[in-house]
């Protein structure tokens, strides 16, 4: 077998392996999201990639009244770890993994740990780097989707 350096430990940082923490600004917290094939993008992210979160959750009116909600709760964030791995390259093929862990600012953090106490669910949506956040976070309600979809059925019939 080749051994390239990748292969190798990084001990130039004083013994720490691979430390994403070591690399955090202080306004910064590394926050891991459970994920499965679907909501995860089926293995396919690696610790360098770029997602969007997007959740789904239940809305509680004053009058008690509910409805569900999905919406981009957060762009372009980056991936640190899949599963425990904090190495791009050591995976080779599809990695499996149940939680994916990224860079936010504790905002954000507070805002995820929100949707998970509350029961919503996340998917991840791979982005490319540098793309521009969109400029609203598009929710989505069942009654407009209901509504575009009418409409859809309608412009068919004609």
């Amino acid at each position: 077998q080749v051994m390239l350096k990748n292969h190798f430990p990084d001990t130039s940082s004083g013994g720490v392996i691979d430390d994403p923490a070591a690399k955090l600004k202080a306004d910064e917290r590394l926050i891991s999201i459970p994920v499965n094939d679907v909501s995860g993008v089926d293995g396919l992210l690696r610790p360098g990639d770029f997602v969007d979160v997007i959740i789904t959750m239940e809305l509680v009116f004053p009058n008690g009244q509910t409805m569900p909600v999905t919406r981009t709760l957060l762009a372009g964030k980056p991936v640190i770890a899949t599963g425990g791995n904090t190495n791009r390259y050591a995976v080779q093929g599809r990695n499996l993994y149940e939680s994916v862990t990224l860079r936010l600012n504790y905002k954000d953090c507070n805002k995820v740990i929100h949707v998970m106490h509350e029961g919503g669910s996340f998917h991840l949506t791979k982005v490319k780097e540098g793309t521009p956040p969109q400029r609203t976070t598009d929710p989505v309600v069942g009654d407009r989707l209901y509504s575009e979809i009418s409409a859809e059925l309608r412009n068919q019939r004609r």
